[in-house]
C-alpha cells in the first residue's frame, strides 16, 4: 500500500516523524534523532510501502484512513489535510 503524506527535510515521513526535538533537531517517532534540522514540507507526496519480499504495494490508502496491522486494526491514521485529500482525489480520478 502506498499512502499520501508529508516528508520532513531530513527524510522522515509524517508516520515516522514526531516533530522537532531538542535544539531544533528532527525527532523520529522511534525516539532517535538524525541530528538534522526539522523542516516539514507542506506539499504531500505518495510514499510507497513494500511487502516482506521488497515488492511495492500499489494500493493507495485514502487520507485519514489507517494503515492496518496484520489483525486488520489500524496502527496509525494517515494525514487528512486538504492538500493530501486533493492529491488523493487527483490520483484516483485519473486512475478511474
Amino acid at each position: 500500500m502506498a499512502y499520501i503524506g508529508h516528508r520532513c527535510g531530513c527524510g522522515h515521513s509524517d508516520l515516522q516523524h514526531s516533530g522537532e526535538g531538542p535544539a531544533g533537531t528532527c525527532q523520529a517517532a522511534s525516539g532517535a534523532s538524525c541530528g538534522r534540522g526539522c523542516t516539514p514540507s507542506p506539499d504531500p507526496e505518495v510514499i510507497p510501502t513494500f511487502d516482506t519480499k521488497g515488492q511495492p504495494i500499489e494500493r493507495l490508502i485514502p487520507p485519514g484512513e489507517g494503515l492496518a496491522s496484520m489483525s486488520g486494526a489500524p496502527i496509525v491514521r494517515t494525514c487528512s489535510c486538504d492538500a493530501c485529500a486533493a492529491l488523493h482525489e487527483q490520483l484516483t480520478s485519473v486512475a478511474a
